[in-house]
């Protein structure tokens, strides 16, 4: 999922994109990987990150959650977008 997630950042972006692993854990994550795109100035920009989340009820009698989440910066993608334009 995360390749693809990637994959499609690149596309839209047009610019070099990777998958890191995040400076900061969320208490709630058991892993953080976060997007980045190099900008035209040669900085790694984050744009987006993906946790596995354990912080969901589990419900009675019920195995307990892993919950993927996906969190885009919308305004980070527009205003990488936006410079190439």
């Amino acid at each position: 999922m995360r390749d693809a997630l990637r994959a499609m950042v690149e596309a839209i972006t047009r610019l070099e994109t990777r998958l890191i692993e995040s400076d900061r854990l969320p208490s709630y994550s058991t892993e953080t990987i976060d997007i980045e795109c190099l900008t035209p100035e040669g900085e790694w920009r984050e744009v987006a990150s993906t946790s596995r989340r354990t912080d969901f009820p589990t419900p009675n009698g019920h195995v307990p959650l892993i919950v993927f989440e996906i969190a885009f910066g919308m305004d980070r993608m527009v205003a990488l977008t936006n410079r190439k334009l």
